[in-house]
């Protein structure tokens, strides 16, 4: 999850700085990094309405919805494949 720090425009030759958060339980993000980006570097996946977070500067913490995290699961989770399943050899004679 990363927030852009400005609003300006993004042209070819305009970067944008941005904070990076890492997914730390459920609902809660915390601030990893800040950085500068390309604008062709970022891709929108979904914008998020302001009453469906929370961000706490002092401890550079955002908070989600929980509905909000049940959508972004089940949006990540069409993107998955299944899993193959695997099964042991242990035990079985051939």
């Amino acid at each position: 999850m990363s927030t852009p720090e400005s609003t300006a425009s993004g042209s070819a030759l305009t970067t944008v700085d941005v904070k990076i958060f890492r997914h730390e339980f459920i609902t809660i993000f915390r601030l990893v990094e800040k950085t500068t980006l390309h604008p062709a570097d970022i891709r929108i996946l979904e914008t998020i309405d302001d009453h469906s977070k929370r961000y706490e500067e002092e401890n550079e913490t955002v908070f989600l919805a929980k509905d909000l995290m049940e959508r972004l699961r089940k949006m990540t989770d069409r993107g998955r494949s299944p899993q193959p399943r695997r099964f042991s050899q242990i035990g079985r004679r051939r």
